[in-house]
């Protein structure tokens, strides 16, 4: 069975992202996630709050001193996630791939979880 991770990877790719884009997107979620369990305390990997989004920004912000591009970059992989986390909790819930927000609610059901087709 395929972990969280991976499933976010194989999310990635299939949205056409470079292999730079998901080694990146990837590093900068783990990072964010051992983050918010050693400073939080929060370890389930498929719940993030916003308050724990806005956290790690001034965290990154204040403490690391890191650019804003790099804060940015780091936002935009957390935000990927997270759109990761929101499809495949509809995904689990409706049986169906998106939403209704993204207009592909009209797709057929998925007769398959995401980690069988990763192996």
């Amino acid at each position: 069975m395929a972990d969280v991770y991976e499933l976010f990877e194989y999310e990635l790719y299939h949205q056409g992202k470079s292999l730079h884009t998901v080694r990146s997107y990837v590093s900068k979620t783990k990072h964010f996630l051992r983050w918010r369990e050693q400073h939080l305390g929060a370890s389930d990997l498929t719940k993030v709050a916003d308050l724990d989004i806005k956290r790690y920004e001034a965290y990154c912000r204040q403490v690391k001193k890191y650019t804003p591009n790099s804060i940015r970059q780091r936002l935009s992989a957390i935000r990927a996630y997270c759109a990761f986390l929101a499809m495949s909790r509809n995904m689990a819930t409706t049986g169906r791939i998106g939403t209704k927000e993204h207009n592909t609610a009209d797709l057929p059901l998925v007769r398959h979880s995401l980690a069988e087709f990763v192996y």
